[in-house]
């Protein structure tokens, strides 16, 4: 779908207005290269939400939240001034975790917790539909499609020492598992695909390190046929619980929204904190059976769209 600037709203006939996911509950300034060049780094963020609920209360439209999170808590001062107004003009309010909820103070108890949305990506683009995508995929790259890898994704914050020393713990994980390294940057905003060609670089074993922009289905069809994935990415993970395939998330550093995901699946064995216990948790995992299909927590998120539709259409939520 098109992406359309706030700026650009103009007299458009909406239904509603739905804010979020992602961690996007906070008024802290980003440091993010795109917003410092665009003089945005003092309300990026809060315009996400705190814009889109004005927007909708200037057009009498109602206002859902889809399980968004808020990363820290917000100070007393900021929950007068921001939150309560957004809070009070919103029909139907939602987080992805308790931490989350937590941090919203005494507006928490407003809120519902439901598992971040994305979970249900498998729903939108079901597995044997990707089959040609990952085909294609691997093709062009000049992999033979029956290709066995496993994914990986590192964040700089992630990272234990030099990308050296990352590679070296790839290298060996691939000669221990017998798969083939599959380097995907999924935070091309955060520079990770120039960790990823840095790792690449000083890999010794044969991998592949798709360092230039793919499109979203060739990143989803990528996890969803993997071995396992491994790497630092909340979504990277949530998408290999959704499609039923192993996957471990290094929580470098240990983020609520890390612990959060997993209480949902209730698989916190699949979150550790340092790359060597997460090659060795993927080890294990691969011995095991495959996970079982988030089938609770999914039930969470049917339950939590029927709401969003039900106030779109001009019903209540509840």
């Amino acid at each position: 779908m098109s992406v359309i600037s706030i700026d650009d709203y103009g007299d458009i006939d909406a239904d509603g207005v739905l804010i979020g996911g992602g961690n996007i509950i906070h008024c802290k300034k980003d440091r993010l290269p795109a917003y410092q060049q665009s003089g945005l780094p003092e309300r990026a963020y809060r315009s996400l939400w705190s814009d889109a609920a004005a927007f909708a209360n200037a057009r009498r439209i109602p206002v859902a939240w889809n399980a968004p999170g808020v990363p820290v808590p917000f100070a007393a001062d900021e929950l007068e001034a921001l939150i309560a107004p957004v809070v009070s003009d919103a029909n139907y309010l939602s987080v992805r975790e308790q931490a989350s909820r937590d941090h919203l103070g005494s507006y928490g108890h407003r809120f519902d917790i439901v598992p971040d949305t994305a979970l249900a990506v498998s729903e939108m683009w079901p597995r044997d539909t990707l089959v040609e995508t990952l085909a294609d995929t691997l093709t062009a790259a000049g992999l033979d499609p029956k290709t066995r890898y496993a994914v990986i994704h590192a964040k700089r914050r992630s990272m234990e020492g030099d990308a050296s020393m990352m590679a070296a713990q790839i290298d060996d994980f691939a000669r221990t598992s017998g798969l083939l390294p599959v380097l995907l940057p999924l935070g091309l905003c955060h520079a990770d695909d120039q960790i990823a060609r840095d790792i690449s670089g000083a890999m010794q074993e044969r991998h592949l390190c798709l360092d230039a922009p793919i499109g979203l289905r060739q990143i989803t069809a990528l996890i969803a046929f993997s071995e396992v994935f491994v790497g630092a990415s909340l979504h990277g993970f949530i998408a290999s619980a959704s499609y039923g395939r192993r996957g471990v998330l290094v929580a470098k550093p240990r983020l609520p929204k890390f612990m959060g995901m997993a209480d949902h699946l209730a698989r916190p064995c699949d979150v550790v904190e340092t790359w060597r216990a997460g090659f060795n948790r993927a080890l294990s995992a691969l011995r095991e059976d495959a996970p079982q299909a988030p089938g609770e927590a999914m039930q969470a998120v049917h339950a939590h769209w029927t709401r969003v539709r039900r106030l779109f259409d001009g019903g209540s939520p509840v």
